[in-house]
């Protein structure tokens, strides 16, 4: 049960932390493909994962629910949604290699460290 409450609380506080699309861009980016962040090395990323980033970037306000929503806007929250919404219904081939992602391989890393990026904007 403290997990779920620690939970509760996490997503509480990412809701009510406005942040500017610039920020949630940033926190995309960093989590997805940082190397985009750095001129350098910006060049060298190849287009699958630079598509791959303007896409959950272009989630941001055409993720499910959004219009229900519309204090999720401009929050820590929505970034966090962004994120979550790629991994659980997008990153696949196929639904089982979704569902697969999800649970048991890269989407449960990338959830996690999601989260912890989320709360330290």
């Amino acid at each position: 049960m403290t997990s779920f409450r620690q939970s509760v609380e996490s997503y509480k506080h990412l809701a009510e932390r406005k942040v500017t699309r610039t920020t949630q861009e940033e926190y995309i980016t960093k989590l997805l493909e940082p190397d985009l962040l750095d001129a350098k090395k910006a060049s060298d990323v190849s287009t699958k994962a630079k598509n791959k980033v303007n896409h959950v970037i272009d989630l941001l306000d055409h993720q499910r629910g959004i219009e229900k929503v519309p204090a999720m806007r401009g929050t820590a929250w929505q970034a966090y949604n962004a994120v979550s919404e790629y991994i659980t219904h997008e990153n696949g081939r196929n639904p089982d290699s979704i569902l697969n992602n999800q649970y048991f391989g890269d989407g449960v890393k990338l959830n996690h460290e999601a989260l912890t990026l989320a709360m330290a904007l």
